[in-house]
């Protein structure tokens, strides 16, 4: 829901001031899944919750104007560690859950999809010692600050 009340607020504003700019430029917006939905919603209502607000602002506020060229990609909901997370009270988010929703999703979006799960398991990959939990190795959803460094430069590449 973060997604929808934040992200894209600061995505259009910043594609408007864009437009009022007018000088052409070429935007990809890139959004990372929420593993956080797969914890609130079964797999169906969430994949179809996205594909629904991809799609609206794809062809409204998103869509290609005279000054700039926007393409949309979407990047793979990453994996957690099940051990870990079972720290975590209310947990029913899996890797076979998040498998499975990243699998409808890259059949919906196949040409700008980016499965960053594959990338991401591995054991380079930590997550971090999360307080509020307690858990004392990591709290199996978020990564550590180095492990978020390599993500970004692994998204990178892959825009450019």
């Amino acid at each position: 829901d973060i997604c929808k009340t934040s992200a894209i607020k600061q995505v259009n504003q910043l594609l408007e001031k864009f437009n009022q700019e007018q000088v052409y430029r070429n935007v990809f917006i890139l959004s990372n899944l929420g593993v956080n939905d797969l914890n609130k919603y079964d797999l169906s209502t969430s994949a179809n919750n996205y594909t629904k607000t991809y799609d609206q602002l794809i062809e409204t506020s998103w869509k290609s104007t005279k000054h700039l060229n926007i393409t949309f990609g979407i990047i793979s909901v990453n994996p957690i560690d099940e051990t870990l997370i079972q720290c975590k009270t209310n947990n029913i988010r899996t890797n076979k859950k998040i498998n499975d929703f990243n699998s409808i999703m890259k059949s919906k979006y196949k040409i700008n999809y980016f499965d960053s799960n594959t990338l991401l398991n591995n054991p380079q990959f930590n997550t971090r010692y999360d307080i509020a939990t307690n858990c004392p190795y990591g709290d199996g959803l978020h990564y550590d600050k180095d492990t978020d460094i390599k993500i970004y430069e692994i998204y990178k590449n892959f825009i450019f």
